[in-house]
């Protein structure tokens, strides 16, 4: 069972900064959070379905690990606005 979730460019420049200047920036950053958890809420959904295969709970792990990170980061962008 393959997985690749989508990605999404965030709106934080090199310095850590948000260029918002709007209510529709701050729409996407939303949604650009929203990415990430609904990721993350699939892949505890297959981690419980693939309990009994530890090759596919520990990839989903990584992943689900991997989309936490983004979701911080996005955070943290977001923080800054």
């Amino acid at each position: 069972m393959d997985f690749e979730p989508q990605f999404y460019l965030t709106t934080c420049n090199v310095g850590g900064t948000v260029e918002t200047q709007n209510k529709a920036n701050a729409v996407q950053i939303i949604q650009q959070m929203t990415n990430p958890v609904e990721v993350i809420v699939n892949l505890l959904y297959l981690i419980e379905q693939e309990r009994h295969d530890p090759d596919a709970v520990l990839r989903f792990v990584g992943i689900a690990d991997s989309q936490a990170q983004r979701l911080s980061s996005i955070i943290k962008c977001g923080s800054n606005f």
